[in-house]
């Protein structure tokens, strides 16, 4: 028997669920991967859609922004960093427990979407550029 393809975050909704009376409000959801919604109620786990909980935000000089991960993720997870040089994404997989790899949670330097590393090169490069247009 095949597990649905939703099968990992209807586990996490399910803890969401006994954690809080409307735990939608916790999860986002996307037809195309790029643009993500807030679930105005119990999602319906369509196979053609995609899901996911909201990022934990944190904020630095008044702008909201994805906490990175904290926690290492499992081995081959798609792991994405900022790159502000070209104010854009480098896409990778978690390989583990390196050095570098440690540096790089420990740093605060890991995403698993790619939009949270985006935001967050586009917010260094606000940073760098200020005071210059």
């Amino acid at each position: 028997m095949t597990k649905h393809v939703h099968a990992e975050m209807m586990a996490l909704y399910a803890e969401d669920a006994m954690q809080t009376a409307e735990p939608w409000a916790r999860w986002e959801m996307s037809s195309e991967g790029v643009r993500w919604d807030s679930c105005l109620w119990s999602p319906g786990w369509a196979p053609n859609r995609q899901y996911r909980r909201k990022a934990r935000t944190i904020t630095i000089e008044g702008v909201t922004l994805p906490a990175p991960e904290t926690e290492a993720p499992a081995y081959g997870t798609n792991i994405y960093f900022a790159n502000p040089f070209n104010r854009g994404v480098v896409e990778s997989r978690w390989s583990g427990g390196t050095p570098d790899a440690l540096t790089y949670l420990k740093n605060g330097q890991i995403f698993l979407h790619r939009d949270h590393a985006q935001q967050w090169a586009d917010f260094i490069v606000s940073i760098m550029t200020r005071g210059r247009e």
